[in-house]
């Protein structure tokens, strides 16, 4: 098998896949595998999506002969094929052996799977094979999916303002099809403007969840420990994911430290929390949170809920324990002297 490191993804997917004819895309992000098959098939096709024939794993597992037929066969439409195989609960071996002794000449087999471990009978059976490339497709890091937003703005000629473009990535999820629905509505919205602001973000990508987050933000802002856990874990319950919360927490810390860099001039805190947006029942606390939070202190909060925000995403089964002790730190920090 030929492994394709993360650093090389998307390479592999632009032009890399071109030395094999069978490729597997695996991993826990679906819509990062659904994706770069996508992507993959259509480079394959020359854009001519009636050469693209999707089937069933478990249709192929039960026939096996037909996947061999189908690689083989002649493309009524002319020009390559690429055949997409989205992998089921049976065993497809018996189907891929012969493909990966004898590639198909003018078609590309693209398996597409979800998170297979080293003891799944297909990674076993591709890790044999230096025929065939393999591609994983993990929660994507803070670096990587900045990449990503950035190369979607830049497709659709669109500026992002720095404080909305930390706000968004602490809101997208670790599901690529999710977060690009999600970028895809923001662009909507701010089409014809050529710029995406902070307003924008909170306009389309938080409204949903904002209300929801406030409270706990505040207590973990102003150091009340008491409840805070169990704050968060109903809030998860009701739906709010792990991301989002700390994407929420790190605006709210951006936004204070704004609020304290107009303090260094010739405004008091209560006058530099005016005209942000705050709903007028939280004004008081947020002004005392400016008033108790140094600038220095407020920096370390924006790391901590940086790191909590991409350790998260690459360790999506531990979101809710990443975020609240993340929450946790900042409640801690707030007693210190």
């Amino acid at each position: 098998m030929v492994a394709i490191a993360a650093k090389d993804a998307e390479a592999f997917v632009r032009t890399g896949f071109a030395r094999h004819a069978v490729i597997l895309i695996y991993g826990p992000d679906e819509g990062l595998v659904s994706e770069r098959a996508e992507a993959i098939a259509k480079a394959t096709v020359g854009g001519d999506t009636a050469n693209i024939l999707r089937l069933d794993g478990d249709a192929v597992a039960a026939d096996p002969l037909l996947l061999a037929d189908e690689a083989n066969a002649i493309s009524m439409f002319g020009g390559p094929r690429a055949i997409r195989v989205r992998v089921g609960s049976k065993s497809l071996g018996a189907a891929l052996e012969p493909l990966l002794s004898a590639p198909p000449q003018d078609a590309r087999i693209i398996l597409e799977a979800g998170d297979l471990k080293g003891t799944n009978a297909l990674r076993q059976l591709v890790d044999k094979s230096d025929r065939l490339a393999a591609l994983p497709c993990y929660a994507e890091d803070g670096r990587d999916l900045e990449r990503w937003l950035s190369g979607m703005l830049e497709e659709a000629q669109v500026q992002i303002t720095p404080d909305a473009r930390a706000v968004l990535l602490g809101s997208l999820g670790a599901d690529r099809r999710l977060s690009r629905a999600e970028v895809d509505k923001l662009l909507l919205y701010v089409n014809g403007t050529g710029t995406v602001t902070l307003t924008d973000v909170e306009a389309i990508i938080t409204d949903a969840a904002a209300l929801s987050t406030d409270a706990i933000i505040d207590a973990a802002f102003m150091g009340q420990l008491d409840h805070l856990e169990d704050e968060a874990r109903r809030l998860f319950a009701d739906g709010v994911n792990p991301g989002v919360l700390l994407g929420f927490a790190l605006r709210h810390a951006l936004l204070l430290q704004a609020c304290r860099t107009e303090m260094s001039g010739d405004r008091n805190a209560s006058e530099s929390v005016k005209n942000k947006g705050i709903h007028f029942k939280r004004l008081p606390k947020v002004t005392e949170q400016v008033t108790r939070w140094t600038s220095v202190r407020l920096e370390r909060a924006i790391q901590i809920l940086g790191d909590a925000t991409l350790a998260s995403r690459k360790t999506s089964s531990l979101g809710e324990a990443i975020a609240v002790r993340a929450l946790w730190s900042l409640a801690l920090a707030v007693g210190r002297k």
